[in-house]
């Protein structure tokens, strides 16, 4: 089943962005005449989609990290019969979740490296700490969610951004100390805790242009099917 794309450059162009005539694409290769696709903006569902749909060869420009392996699963069609079989595996699974059982003691807590919580209230808070929170955005102000953020001098402490791009670090902080925060694809940028910091700050990351262009090498890669997927296929073909 070919269900991955490997997306790579093999002979990169040496011809400059710049000098392209922008398009709704990208932009126009004067001296190849070829449209060229630019992929730096787009997320992976973008670029799965793209070349799930193109035909023939396709020139594009990339962030470097975007060359690489791509899972591109599609769903299987659901038919009536296979429907009423799952509807009977959930009625049987919540049957088995609402009988009574024994409560099983809470597990000690256990430190952990990176921490997503704020302090809980009952930590002593000196008065010169400060609770630093805000948002993280790329250049076009859109939120970068996933976003790392970490302190410099302990990377091992940090958070990391919501779907929203927002974040709360985990530890009440003093003046001086340096917040980064990092992005794949994008330059890392730090911020100095000052007493005048605000409620809520709002920090861009620039992306990093380490670009690539030339023709698309599209390989389709080959995954066996897992036991289950097997399984469900042989349920599938009794309905």
């Amino acid at each position: 089943m070919k269900n991955q794309l490997l997306l790579d450059i093999r002979k990169p162009c040496s011809e400059k962005w710049e000098n392209f005539t922008p398009t709704s694409a990208g932009g126009f290769c004067s001296v190849c005449s070829t449209d060229v696709v630019d992929f730096t903006t787009m997320s992976d569902e973008e670029i799965i989609a793209h070349f799930s749909k193109a035909s023939g060869k396709t020139c594009g420009r990339f962030r470097a990290d975007q060359l690489k392996k791509y899972k591109a699963v599609a769903m299987p069609a659901v038919r009536p019969g296979a429907r009423l079989l799952r509807a009977g595996f959930v009625g049987l699974f919540v049957l088995l979740i609402s009988r009574p059982g024994v409560a099983l003691p809470t597990p000690n807590s256990t430190n952990t490296t990176w921490a997503y919580h704020s302090v809980a209230s009952t930590d002593e808070v000196l008065p010169d700490d400060y609770l630093v929170k805000g948002i993280v955005k790329d250049e076009e102000g859109q939120p970068l969610a996933g976003a790392s953020v970490y302190l410099k001098s302990d990377p091992k402490l940090g958070t990391i951004c919501d779907g929203n791009g927002n974040f709360e670090f985990p530890k009440k902080l003093k003046e001086g100390d340096v917040i980064v925060f990092s992005f794949i694809g994008y330059e890392p940028k730090e911020y100095v805790v000052t007493k005048e910091v605000n409620e809520t700050i709002e920090l861009k990351l620039t992306m990093t242009y380490t670009v690539l262009l030339g023709d698309v090498s599209v390989d389709h890669v080959y995954e066996k099917p897992s036991a289950f997927r097997k399984a469900w296929r042989k349920v599938k073909g009794l309905f």
